[in-house]
């Protein structure tokens, strides 16, 4: 649940009323309908899978190619869409990200090859 005041995710832990440890206001729990429930529940593990998707992108571009700074701003602009919850955004720069993380390890191999093609044939 999230409190109406800061706008944090906060846990009842089964209280009907508690403060929020965040801003120290009163939060009353509602009790949610299995339906609102299922669905917050899938739009969480949406946001988890996307979020994951986010961070394996990221240490794999740091592996391979440290850092490719398009990549990273797509990156960064998904995990900013995911906090206002607009998944269809964070989808577009996650796509985004993975394309130019392709085309960051193209480009290194394409490098490499060239120095290999140079040393082998530069001797000539």
């Amino acid at each position: 649940m999230r409190c109406e005041t800061c706008g944090n995710e906060v846990f009842d832990n089964g209280e009907e009323r508690f403060a929020c440890p965040h801003c120290g206001a009163e939060v009353v729990a509602v009790e949610e309908s299995t339906e609102e429930r299922c669905r917050r529940l899938e739009r969480e593990l949406e946001r988890q899978k996307l979020h994951s998707q986010i961070e394996e992108l990221s240490a794999a571009d740091h592996f391979w190619t440290r850092g490719n700074l398009f990549s990273m701003l797509d990156r960064q602009s998904e995990r900013a869409a995911l906090e206002r919850g607009d998944f269809d955004a964070a989808r577009r720069h996650l796509a985004k990200a993975e394309k130019w993380f392709n085309i960051g390890c193209l480009i290194q191999i394409a490098i490499a090859v060239a120095v290999v093609l140079f040393l082998i044939f530069g001797k000539y």
